[in-house]
């Protein structure tokens, strides 16, 4: 009796989507978990092959003897590869990490340690296929580290920033703000405003960027005057959100709001910007508070532990 055989680009393609999707798990970046693809992986050399494309789709690694391991050892990585995610790197290495050789990526995926990096980590030789970047957990991102991800990634269609403190353009300084009112989960802005005014500028040379997304680490201002609020308070309603904030730190706003042309000058020059990305679509600010920050960070020396 004849036993059916399939094609083998049928059985590879069963095995791809098989592993694309079983239950996903980790973070950044969420993969499946290896116990659930390593039997797959063990029935035949083709199949092995397929489950291990698939699974590394998401590549993670921690330093830069990772590149080099997967340069000596493993190539078929950098075809592999769609989104690259790097975790906890050395804070004290500031030389450019070279992505050279991913021909398909599509994302890159930053975590960096609390306390550990004053400012995100550069890239050269991005491919220009890479069409979103997520950086998180550096103390500050300011213009300036924008102009760098503009020269890096001038692809970019989504950017993602996690930093601890928040740039405030009046002050030109990252400080931590105090809000207050009710605090949304979720503050967007459509039609090309929303960027800090100086991002906007360095940002302008990304030509395709449609999202940009920050997130904010606040404290409240409506816990310590429970009571009454201060006049100043208003300024600082999110949940109302009259001045289109964008960051702006509350030691300038009790200073600088309370004169009525000065505030609405600003909140026009915000309000229609001279120059911004031109394909910018929509800017989402999200909020935490500090505590909720830092439980994102725990245990980060587990998430590796399946990994090359």
């Amino acid at each position: 009796m004849n036993r059916l055989r399939l094609p083998v680009e049928l059985v590879l393609s069963i095995v791809s989507s098989y592993v694309e999707n079983l239950p996903l798990h980790g973070q950044p970046c969420v993969k499946p978990d290896w116990n659930f693809v390593k039997p797959v992986s063990l029935v035949s050399h083709a199949c092995r092959r397929a489950a291990l494309e698939a699974w590394f789709r998401t590549l993670r690694v921690r330093n830069r003897r990772d590149l080099v391991a997967i340069s000596r050892d493993w190539p078929e990585l950098y075809r592999w590869a769609r989104t690259f995610v790097c975790i906890s790197p050395d804070h004290n290495d500031l030389r450019a990490w070279d992505l050279f050789g991913f021909v398909r990526l599509r994302s890159v995926v930053v975590r960096m340690s609390p306390g550990g990096h004053e400012c995100p980590i550069r890239f050269i030789n991005v491919p220009p296929s890479v069409d979103s970047l997520e950086l998180n957990g550096m103390v500050e991102a300011t213009p300036l580290d924008m102009g760098d991800v503009a020269e890096a990634f001038p692809n970019l269609r989504t950017l993602t920033l996690r930093p601890q403190y928040t740039w405030c353009g009046l002050c030109n300084t990252s400080q931590r703000p105090v809000l207050s009112g009710e605090i949304p989960s979720l503050l967007v802005y459509k039609g090309g405003i929303g960027l800090p005014v100086h991002y906007a500028k360095f940002l302008s040379a990304l030509t395709t960027l449609e999202t940009f997304r920050i997130t904010t680490i606040y404290k409240d201002n409506t816990d310590e005057h429970s009571v009454s609020q201060p006049p100043w308070s208003r300024y600082l309603d999110i949940g109302k959100n009259e001045h289109i904030w964008v960051g702006e730190c509350h030691v300038c706003v009790v200073l600088l709001y309370r004169d009525d042309g000065f505030r609405e000058s600003w909140v026009a020059k915000k309000r229609e910007p001279e120059v911004r990305p031109p394909a910018l679509q929509t800017v989402e600010w999200a909020f935490m508070t500090e505590a909720e920050f830092f439980v994102q960070y725990r245990d980060l020396d587990d998430i590796l532990d399946d990994e090359v």
